[in-house]
């Protein structure tokens, strides 16, 4: 099934919201993407462009088998609300 919200530029954002029933997720390798499909890992088909500041071939081939100990979102609200 394909289901987009994005025709009229409405989107689904954050996609995250909808992670749990997503069983393939194809796009692009860009930062929060890529991050989200490794943080949750998610099966996922994605290609790549040239960017202006960073490389999504760089990603691709060095980032994908990171894991996380703790989601940097959690940490950086720890870190504000802790100041």
């Amino acid at each position: 099934m394909i289901h987009t919200t994005n025709i009229k530029g409405g989107g689904i954002f954050p996609i995250v919201d909808y992670f749990n029933a997503i069983d393939l997720i194809i796009g692009a390798a860009g930062y929060t993407q890529f991050w989200e499909v490794v943080y949750f890992d998610k099966e996922a088909i994605l290609e790549t462009f040239p960017l202006r500041f960073s490389s999504m071939k760089w990603r691709l081939k060095e980032c994908s088998n990171y894991s996380f100990k703790e989601n940097g979102s959690d940490q950086l609200v720890d870190i504000m609300l802790n100041i």
